[in-house]
């Protein structure tokens, strides 16, 4: 919370996994956004499936953000999967090419949404209402 009061957050971005556990300590961050006036674009579920033979599998158990999505009014933007190649990938450096295709719509999907709802809150205190009393409004 302090660093919060000392730089000016734009929006947050929520990251869980599937867990339970994970969930209470994620709630507390969305908490502390909402009493900051930091709005929260969404929520991003990391590691929640794997492929095995085309078939997903919930391999921490199938996903419990739905309450928190509920309590706080957010979106969930993506499920990212617990793929080993991304974990080789990340400690390498992130290039785009080597991402596989499903992966890679994953991540721009993210990002369109993430620059879409940032944009679309960048404008909001740009709108204001005017009363006109010729037409009451």
């Amino acid at each position: 919370m302090t660093l919060m009061q000392e730089i000016q957050l734009s929006s947050a971005l929520l990251v869980s996994t599937p867990q339970e556990v994970v969930i209470l300590d994620v709630q507390k961050a969305a908490q502390m956004f909402k009493k900051m006036d930091v709005p929260i674009l969404g929520c991003v579920e990391n590691m929640s499936y794997m492929w095995n033979d085309q078939k997903k599998i919930y391999p921490f158990g199938l996903s419990h953000t739905g309450e928190l999505l509920k309590d706080f009014n957010v979106k969930k933007l993506c499920e990212i999967p617990l793929e080993p190649s991304l974990s080789s990938i990340c400690d390498r450096g992130i290039r785009w090419s080597d991402l596989d295709e499903g992966l890679k719509k994953i991540f721009l999907n993210l990002a369109q949404c993430v620059s879409l709802d940032s944009d679309y809150l960048h404008k909001i205190p740009n709108l204001s209402i005017k009363w006109d009393q010729n037409i009451g409004v």
